[in-house]
């Protein structure tokens, strides 16, 4: 009984020691991935870079401690439109099907 109680232990550690790395993998997969759409958004739309106002310093704070609070990786992009520029977050697989999100 002692050998069974003891092959059952090392058998649950084995399993999720090789649960984390397969973990790891895959975070690992989505950062590489992440990465490769940030550049192709880089070259698309260049580099984002937020034009804050002395006066509207404290709405932007607000917004990017909203942002850290998505647990998901995102990038930022300024559009240029016929309307001026569309401030565009970009989140999720490069494969996924696409989605709008518009604020009310």
């Amino acid at each position: 009984m002692k050998y069974i109680a003891l092959i059952f232990m090392v058998l649950v550690l084995v399993g999720c020691e090789n649960d984390n790395k397969s973990h790891q993998k895959v975070i690992g997969q989505q950062a590489e991935s992440q990465t490769d759409i940030l550049k192709q958004l880089e070259e698309e739309f260049g580099e984002y870079n937020e034009e804050v106002k002395p006066d509207d310093l404290e709405y932007y704070k607000a917004y990017n401690t909203a942002l850290k609070l998505w647990k998901t990786p995102f990038h930022e992009l300024n559009v240029k439109t016929s309307f001026g520029k569309a401030h565009i977050i970009v989140s999720g697989p490069k494969n996924g099907e696409p989605l709008v999100l518009l604020h009310g």
